[in-house]
């Protein structure tokens, strides 16, 4: 007989109510879903906050909206992880450099579940590149950044400064070919190649050389030297140090400056030169993980580097402080700026710039006509 007929048949339960009791005890019941714990945007106040992700908590609110209809909650063993804590877990991954040490900060959250995470958040990151990372080509973009420019050393129609870093790594898929990694520094990298705007902006970023690769190369294979090399930049220039080949777009600093005027052409240069430094230090004290290290597939970290330069620019545009570093993180990022100021590939052309003439003699006017306001005050 049918369990059920027989509970129906007592005339004590005709209500039915003990019958849907039975139903519901014998029918196979769906485990509870438990949300990832700690609720970090109400634990942390701002400067917690901010220290634990390396943003504020209006910029992570904003950068949710952006990759919110990209990215799914994770069910892993009833365990439900939303994109806002997905998010949250790939920032604090890139401050702490380590899966394990971020699953401590997500109850709930085991490490291959972790590494899933990162790798999924990091890719749809990477998928706004274009969207926030770009080389300025709207007329009324290139004249406000070579304004910027001017403000900084009165170098006219700088349009960015390029450079490359170092990027650490910690270990390469690529046993074959880990030497060419090794850098001058006697560490594994990659040479990252970027541009940046006065503000501290990266306009364009070459992620794919080894940290033994020459700056020339890494240049004269990327779309940026076709883009001038086709003309479509006009009158903007870019400015590098001597590890760049001088061309008619591209200034580099005069080896062994005698004149006075060219002198003043030099320290103009490198003043305008001190804000890829500065962009590539802020760019990695937001995200220690560059600092400390990146380990495993090449082309899963090119998409770490692509995906914080994202978040650096989105930094930029929401004003975001400046994160503190440990001094161990200082040093390392002291070791990973590649000073060339003792390389001079310039080659035979070196002296034959019409471009780079022409901003000689422009400094000596502008001397001139100082001193001549000095004299008639």
């Amino acid at each position: 007989m049918n369990p059920f007929e027989e509970l129906n048949s007592y005339s004590d339960y005709e209500d039915g109510d003990f019958v849907k009791l039975a139903f519901a005890a014998l029918s196979p019941s769906k485990p509870k879903k438990t949300a990832i714990k700690p609720d970090h945007f109400t634990l942390w106040s701002d400067d917690e906050f901010h220290y634990r992700f390396r943003l504020s908590k209006t910029t992570v609110r904003f950068i949710l909206s952006l990759i919110k209809g990209h990215i799914e909650a994770i069910d892993d063993c009833n365990v439900e992880v939303s994109p806002e804590q997905q998010l949250l877990f790939t920032l604090r991954y890139f401050a702490t450099g380590t899966i394990s040490a971020t699953c401590l900060d997500f109850v709930g959250i085991r490490r291959s579940v972790g590494n899933l995470i990162v790798e999924r958040v990091c890719e749809i990151l990477a998928f706004l590149r274009a969207r926030i990372i770009h080389f300025p080509k709207c007329p009324v973009e290139i004249k406000k950044i070579e304004n910027e420019f001017f403000n900084i050393a009165k170098i006219p129609h700088c349009i960015g400064v390029i450079g490359c870093t170092h990027v650490r790594l910690t270990m390469v898929d690529e046993a074959k070919k880990i030497e060419t990694f090794r850098n001058e520094n006697n560490f594994l990298s990659l040479k990252v190649q970027i541009v940046c705007d006065a503000n501290s902006k990266i306009e364009n970023i070459v992620a794919r050389w080894p940290g033994g690769a020459q700056e020339s190369i890494i240049f004269n294979n990327s779309k940026l030297r076709k883009l001038f090399e086709d003309g479509e930049m006009k009158t903007s220039v870019i400015l590098g140090d001597c590890a760049y080949p001088l061309r008619k777009y591209l200034l580099t600093p005069i080896n062994n400056a005698t004149s006075v005027d060219k002198v003043r052409y030099n320290d103009a240069l490198d003043k305008t030169l001190s804000t890829l430094r500065t962009t590539c230090e802020l760019w990695k004290r937001r995200f220690p993980v560059l600092i400390n290290g990146l380990a495993g597939n090449i082309e899963w970290i090119q998409c770490v580097i692509v995906a914080t330069t994202v978040l650096h620019n989105i930094a930029c545009n929401m004003g975001e402080k400046i994160p503190k570093i440990t001094l161990e993180e200082q040093e390392k990022m002291r070791l990973s700026h590649i000073e060339n100021s003792r390389f001079h590939v310039n080659g035979k052309n070196a002296e034959q710039s019409p471009v780079r003439d022409f901003l000689v003699e422009y400094f000596s006017r502008l001397s001139n006509q100082s001193c001549n306001k000095e004299a008639n005050t």
